[in-house]
């Protein structure tokens, strides 16, 4: 049975630890100014730690703590910068090292790994570093694990901030009764996409597919990021005919509100149908096309949407046919249009 630890007097009295825990700001140590006060009262360590939810070998840690040093004992001390294993200048060649490649640092390895950099800091400084060693440094350095976002190798820096500009430039020029719609389209199948999923321990989800001919059904969208709102159409295919439907749709939608729009959109051959220019006078009088850059589709508000329904809908789910595939999309984006706070977040 554990001997119960007593507080040691010569460090003040409980009324000076109550004190000390009134006017503490810093929520750690408040926690074991009370711990001590506790133990001041007679409470067992197993009793505090119930009380502080920490466990007992904690409490007795810090009253041993505060036995020996007093209130200074119960604050985490920094150890100083000479005992870190690394110095400052290889800190700033590991930092460099790591905002690239680990093969342009002539290591065989597509991303960084805690073993990946340990290898290499010992080739480089001679240093034997664990990995929970090469972890901390990561963090040190201020890295996180974050999941990349794709980029095509294709894509224009320069036309990228040019068109950036220029929607920044019409969003704090437009009058009230204008407004930025982005226009995209989207193909949803019956076959599902897999993704990762939460399961019981030792249990591996399975996902059943068809493995037959799989239905597909395209939806037409238009968001407004700055209002919610939210224009759409269900489609057989993405071709010129529909194209020109939901511009009609949309644009006598606009109408009915006395608005019109801007409208980013990529270049889609159906978005540059032949005559599209005399289509357009003769058809469409309130929205202005705005094209994107090519291979930016990062740049539309709407492919936001599209994540989100796939990720709500269709992930991990075959649907029996096509009728219900588009029937549970529609009622996803119907809900959607009922939240345009959700939809402007997304947006």
């Amino acid at each position: 049975m554990l001997k119960q630890l007593e507080i040691e007097g010569k460090w003040g009295t409980c009324a000076e630890v109550i004190g000390l825990y009134k006017t503490e700001p810093d929520s750690r140590v408040k926690i074991r100014l009370l711990e001590i006060k506790l133990a001041y009262e007679g409470k067992k360590s197993e009793d505090i730690a119930e009380i502080v939810s920490e466990s007992g070998s904690t409490v007795r840690e810090h009253i041993n703590r505060y036995n020996r040093r007093g209130y200074e004992g119960l604050k985490d001390i920094e150890p100083p910068e000479a005992e870190y294993l690394m110095n400052w200048e290889e800190m700033a060649e590991i930092n460099a090292a790591l905002g690239g490649s680990p093969r342009a640092v002539g290591i065989n390895n597509s991303n960084w790994t805690g073993g990946v950099l340990g290898k290499w800091i010992a080739g480089k400084f001679g240093k034997k570093v664990s990995e929970k060693t090469t972890y901390n440094i990561m963090h040190r350095l201020k890295y996180t694990k974050t999941r990349p976002k794709r980029k095509c190798r294709k894509a224009n820096p320069d036309e990228e901030e040019k068109f950036r500009d220029e929607i920044k430039k019409i969003i704090e020029s437009k009058d009230e009764n204008t407004v930025i719609l982005y226009e995209d389209e989207a193909i949803f199948t019956t076959e599902p996409t897999v993704t990762a999923i939460w399961t019981k321990e030792g249990h591996q989800a399975i996902v059943e597919t068809s493995e037959e001919t799989r239905d597909r059904a395209v939806i037409f969208g238009a968001v407004n990021p700055e209002s919610g709102d939210l224009f759409e159409q269900i489609s057989d295919a993405r071709n010129t005919v529909n194209f020109q439907n939901f511009m009609l749709n949309v644009s006598e939608a606009l109408a009915h509100s006395d608005k019109s729009a801007v409208m980013p959109i990529d270049n889609a051959k159906y978005h540059h149908f032949k005559g599209i220019a005399d289509w357009w006078k003769d058809n469409i009088h309130n929205i202005k096309l705005m094209h994107l850059p090519s291979y930016c589709s990062d740049l539309n508000s709407i492919e936001h949407l599209w994540k989100d329904t796939r990720s709500n809908v269709t992930h991990n789910t075959l649907f029996g046919n096509l009728a219900s595939l588009v029937s549970h999309v529609k009622d996803y984006i119907s809900d959607l249009k009922l939240s345009p706070e959700k939809l402007v977040k997304l947006c």
